[in-house]
């Protein structure tokens, strides 16, 4: 992290006091020689990426994405957007093998506070290309005008990733050519096979190419809160590995489809070949 990004995120975090956002206990600074430091509350579960990668409670994915959703709902009300939803944003504090835990999202390098006459009016003021290109929205690919939306699509990601205990895209190694499909075909990661429609239908609208027709976070922490409340549903996400989906490709237990469409992209925004080689600046993620 740059000296940028380290005031950019103890400004912010200053600022923001909730039982899912990490809390901020102090910061270092000393010129010469420069030396900088954030000094955060210790989440002894380390990160969501690491602890995707071994079993799990059956709890884990209402925990975690409850406690993102609640986090994302309070920096939101606060006018914040979080701009970098990804699993090793988001932190697990207590003892995760019992399921005794929360989620705490971190990172606060590239939030931004919105002014709400720039969400609401459409303007064009926040930077393009801002965040993870695999989990990053259409809308931001593309250099278009977002909003809050933006952040709920990345959750969709998050949400997929926790079942599925895959990246997206991870057959396309480039993150380049992932953020292509997204951007300029429309396509997402697959959804797993025998995914209760509930949780397909929940991740699918959180992911639409639209960012109007997303759901608002309170509207997803009350559909996780009916996921919770059904026994079928629970028992299937409380697979202790998730619920794979490209090593099944690779195992030839499914159809070769590595990615399905989540809306029709229309053809303005395609663009030429030309210009898609373009639309990408020269960000590395």
């Amino acid at each position: 992290m740059g000296l940028d990004g380290w005031t950019t995120e103890l400004l912010h975090l200053k600022k923001l006091h909730h039982a899912n956002i990490i809390r901020f206990l102090g910061a270092i600074y000393n010129p010469n020689p420069l030396t900088y430091c954030l000094v955060l509350e210790y989440c002894n579960g380390g990160d969501l990426d690491v602890a995707l990668e071994q079993d799990t409670p059956p709890t884990f994915f209402n925990i975690v994405s409850t406690g993102v959703a609640n986090g994302l709902f309070y920096l939101h009300k606060m006018k914040y957007m979080h701009r970098d939803i990804k699993p090793s944003n988001v932190l697990l504090s207590g003892d995760v093998n019992s399921g005794h835990f929360v989620a705490k999202l971190t990172d606060f390098g590239l939030a931004v506070k919105v002014q709400t006459t720039s969400v609401n009016n459409g303007k064009k003021d926040l930077t393009a290309e801002t965040g993870t290109y695999r989990y990053m929205a259409p809308e931001v690919i593309r250099h278009e005008t977002y909003n809050y939306a933006a952040d709920v699509y990345s959750f969709a990601l998050l949400m997929w990733q926790i079942i599925t205990r895959e990246k997206p895209f991870e057959p396309i190694k480039s993150q380049i050519e992932a953020a292509g499909a997204v951007a300029l075909e429309g396509k997402r990661p697959p959804i797993p096979d025998g995914c209760p429609p509930t949780v397909s239908m929940l991740i699918g609208k959180c992911w639409a190419e639209k960012p109007g027709e997303r759901p608002e976070l309170k509207d997803i922490i009350k559909r996780l809160d009916d996921l919770g409340a059904n026994a079928a549903v629970e028992a299937w996400l409380a697979s202790p590995r998730g619920h794979p989906v490209y090593k099944q490709v690779q195992q030839g237990e499914r159809p070769i489809t590595l990615t399905e469409t989540a809306g029709k992209v229309p053809q303005k925004k395609r663009g030429s070949v030309l210009q898609r080689r373009g639309l990408f600046g020269l960000k590395k993620k």
